[in-house]
């Protein structure tokens, strides 16, 4: 026999089905095949089978292609590009459960949920339970945990013993908070003129500008205050490590279940 075995047409002598014999070539039927079933086939152009083609299994992986496009499908799939919703899609390996990221809209897509510290069911999502577990609480103790709260809240990378951001744990939060600044404003002994003063620890956030004269003799006052202080943690408190906000845009954060 030929290389290759090319078949025009095949039309059956009796009954309703063609039966081909073990060919050692390829066949080629050009046009449109449908058939019942098809097995073994390696590559065809356009086939149309009322139950589905089944593919594989090969390296783990079974299909079924069905006539309306749809596939059923097991095992690992390495895909380089995906076209559709998603929707019903699981086991993802390039999105891990656990896994948080901020969106350009207000309302999860499937398969989110809204980093909000809401309480909900382990038994429900337990994948993310078994990803992340009580670290932002523990719940009710048995059937719930929360999820962490990233509300009006800014992400900081968790120092890990690097020495930047030190005495904090894992998933723990922050309070907002400025470098402290400290200075005095106060009387010079009575003189008539003022000078700044550093508090002790604290770089002085006044500064004194020019000179003045001052009187040879002064008569004594009461009064409530020698000296003023500026002190910025009577405001926003403090943040040794640094914790100005920089400009921002409001996204949502969402986690992976």
């Amino acid at each position: 026999m030929a290389s290759n075995l090319r078949v025009d047409s095949i039309v059956p002598a009796t009954g309703s089905s063609v039966s081909i014999g073990t060919a050692t070539g390829g066949v080629n039927i050009p046009g449109v095949l449908t058939y019942e079933d098809v097995t073994n086939v390696d590559s065809v152009g356009v086939v149309t089978a009322r139950a589905g083609i089944k593919i594989g299994p090969s390296a783990g992986v079974a299909a079924t292609i069905f006539a309306d496009g749809s596939i059923n499908t097991s095992g690992i799939i390495t895909a380089t590009t995906f076209h559709g919703s998603g929707a019903n899609l699981t086991g993802v390996v390039s999105i891990p459960t656990g896994m948080i990221a901020p969106f350009a809209m207000s309302s999860p897509p499937t398969g989110w949920l809204e980093c909000n510290g809401a309480t909900i069911s382990r038994s429900t999502y337990a994948t993310l339970f078994a990803a992340i577990g009580t670290t932002y609480g523990a719940g009710d103790g048995s059937s719930t945990f929360v999820l962490p709260d990233l509300r009006a809240t800014f992400i900081r990378g968790f120092d890990n013993s690097r020495g930047i951001d030190t005495g904090r744990t894992f998933g723990s939060f922050q309070d907002q908070g400025i470098p402290a600044m400290k200075g005095d404003i106060h009387d010079a002994h009575g003189f008539s003129r003022t000078q700044t003063n550093a508090v002790s620890g604290f770089t002085n956030v006044f500064e004194g500008i020019g000179s003045s004269s001052w009187r040879t003799s002064i008569e004594s006052s009461s009064g409530q205050y020698a000296e003023v202080r500026f002190d910025s943690t009577r405001i926003v408190p403090d943040a040794p490590h640094g914790g100005v906000r920089p400009r921002n845009l409001a996204l949502m954060y969402m986690i992976k279940i």
